[in-house]
């Protein structure tokens, strides 16, 4: 009797386990296409980390890319650049975004603070060059070039300013025969 007693507990003991393993591989299972999907696992870490501006800077792609969601993209930017104010991949996001959103003022924030940029400089300095060369041709189309010219000359007074000193910082990483060069032409 004992014997029966101690097997059946056994039993139950076995059980118990496999219905936990099987439960265990089912949520398991279920949780491998989440983790498969970029864009799923994206969604999932902003619900659980909210303020993390790489996940928000993520997301703010993912709507603009799956969904054309301009606005939406812009506020997942926005949020990415009030946790990390120094990120400069979402400087330029914000400012390609506010380009197709025609906020002029907001373009050349972020875009003046991309163009420093180890990482994004290249891309970001090519749209300023577009920008201006668009702006400035059609202010002299409109014969009315003194003011935009003026803007552009205090823009890029600020944009040259900014270069300088991110020269100097990245000069702080080189040895002095690979250091460039700060004052003059950039």
């Amino acid at each position: 009797m004992a014997f029966s007693q101690e097997l059946n507990t056994k039993m139950k003991s076995i059980l118990v386990l496999i219905l936990l393993g099987y439960a265990n591989y089912n949520k398991t299972s279920a949780r491998i296409e989440d983790w498969c999907d970029s864009d799923k696992l994206t969604e999932i870490t902003l619900k659980r980390f909210p303020m993390n501006a790489k996940t928000n800077h993520e997301y703010s792609s993912i709507l603009y890319n799956r969904s054309n969601d301009i606005e939406g993209a812009y506020r997942h930017a926005l949020i990415a650049i009030e946790i990390l104010p120094e990120f400069c991949e979402v400087h330029l996001t914000i400012a390609k975004l506010s380009f197709s959103l025609q906020k002029e003022d907001d373009f050349i924030k972020h875009l003046m603070k991309a163009i420093p940029c180890a990482g994004t400089h290249s891309e970001a300095f090519q749209h300023w060059n577009q920008y201006w060369t668009i702006t400035l041709n059609q202010a002299q189309k409109d014969g009315n070039p003194k003011e935009i010219y003026q803007r552009y000359t205090e823009f890029t007074n600020l944009v040259q300013r900014d270069l300088r000193e991110s020269v100097k910082l990245w000069n702080t990483y080189l040895p002095p025969d690979k250091q460039h060069k700060v004052d003059g032409e950039l």
